[in-house]
């Protein structure tokens, strides 16, 4: 294992927040000695979450994106607190609810196929989300 095991990062909730939520992610894996597909499927993950929170969630701007990446005993754990509207991930079902176009939710397809979603939780005008991708 490198040297950095954890990263926290706040991003304004504005268009170029997926940006620079994925220069922190790459930022970690570097530093944390990441595997390379695992590493790839969490810089996915990081762009599709935030990309869904700034255009469906909308939250405000002056509402920054908490971002928390770690590695633990089984794999590369991703927190992300925002406060946008509420959506779980986990109990969504995609199948017909988005257009084509708009990627018809591929992206909650591909978190669901490549991590766990280890909890969710709305507390105050904030959601909590904590997932977690097997190395």
């Amino acid at each position: 294992m490198a040297g950095c095991d954890n990263l926290a990062i706040c991003v304004p909730a504005g268009p170029d927040a997926a940006a620079k939520a994925l220069a922190a992610t790459r930022q970690f894996l570097l530093l944390a000695g990441c595997k390379d597909e695992t590493g790839a499927h969490l810089a996915i993950i990081v762009e599709e979450i935030i990309c869904n929170i700034v255009d469906h969630g909308r939250p405000p701007t002056d509402d920054p994106i908490e971002l928390t990446f770690a590695r633990t005993a089984r794999g590369l754990r991703l927190g992300v607190i925002d406060g946008g509207a509420f959506f779980d991930p986990r109990s969504a079902d995609m199948a017909g609810e988005l257009p084509p176009e708009r990627g018809g939710g591929a992206g909650i397809a591909l978190i669901r196929a490549w991590a766990e979603i280890l909890s969710y939780e709305r507390r105050g005008a904030r959601n909590h989300l904590l997932i977690e991708l097997p190395e």
